[in-house]
């Protein structure tokens, strides 16, 4: 199969910065990143409690609780 030099641009000829920008994720703001690491602080805190706890009734209200956050976390993240 022939190939013709021409028929493609280097890389480097191709990209430019509208096009590179547009792969690479932005980054969080600060604030953003910080709700996020206290969401995930308290999803874990509710599934430690999960864990550890005895009474029945009492762990029935915490799954409860733990389905509603892991919910909203899969609702946000379909929206993404």
């Amino acid at each position: 199969m022939p190939t013709n030099p021409q028929r493609f641009t280097p890389f480097s000829q191709q990209s430019t910065p509208e096009t590179t920008t547009s792969f690479v994720a932005r980054p969080q703001s600060t604030e953003a990143y910080r709700e996020q690491i206290a969401q995930n602080a308290k999803l874990r805190e509710l599934c430690r409690c999960v864990s550890e706890e005895m009474d029945s009734d009492r762990m029935k209200i915490l799954l409860d609780e733990l389905y509603l956050v892991l919910d909203e976390r899969e609702l946000l993240a379909s929206l993404l």
